[in-house]
């Protein structure tokens, strides 16, 4: 039963425009990220969208649940952006699923081509490793660990600390794309990325 007829119109076109509109801001690739259900939009419907753009290079998503919930619908790779204890983690790769790394101790537990990123801590603190973490250097020990990138979650409490926190991530002189936007750092700043 019914106790509430609640519904949410989609309208495609202005999807449409409002991703052309954001991929033009900026060169580069990007992620397009549909956690919780994109956001209530409906995470199938806009990754079956998204297939339209080369310049999305990823979907990324909260948990290996989404990435599952998704992955016949779109032919882009997936990304978990969150953290995945042990026996998760390994069933994402089974799924090919791109995942984020930020427990040295499950390096060892990756034995095929994996393409991983990792989430570092500038001063968000909500979850990441530190900058200086030897997890980073640790990753090349194995050679399955396919590393696509690093990047990090800004506090967004004024420009000043934005930018200390983009240096500490610029000051580990790692040669892999750095990515620090979110939807309002990528509206607020010009970082070069």
């Amino acid at each position: 039963m019914i106790y509430r007829e609640t519904f949410l119109e989609i309208n495609l076109d202005t999807l449409h425009q409002n991703i052309k509109k954001i991929l033009s801001y900026k060169k580069g690739s990007f992620a397009f990220v549909l956690k919780a259900n994109s956001y209530g939009l409906g995470a199938k419907v806009i990754a079956k969208e998204l297939e339209n753009y080369d310049k999305i290079e990823y979907i990324a998503v909260a948990t290996l649940n989404e990435a599952i919930h998704i992955k016949d619908t779109t032919r882009k790779p997936i990304w978990i952006l969150g953290y995945l204890r042990d026996d998760l983690l390994l069933e994402a790769i089974k799924h090919n699923f791109a995942i984020t790394l930020s427990d040295i101790n499950q390096i060892q537990l990756i034995k095929e081509k994996t393409i991983s990123f990792i989430n570092v801590d500038t001063g968000f603190h909500r979850y990441g490793i530190k900058p200086d973490s030897v997890l980073i250097e640790n990753l090349k020990l194995n050679p399955n660990i396919i590393l696509n990138g690093i990047y990090t979650h800004l506090k967004l409490s004024d420009k000043h600390n934005d930018i200390i926190q983009v240096n500490k991530l610029k000051q580990l002189n790692i040669n892999l794309p750095i990515s620090i936007s979110d939807s309002i750092a990528y509206i607020r700043h010009n970082f070069e990325e």
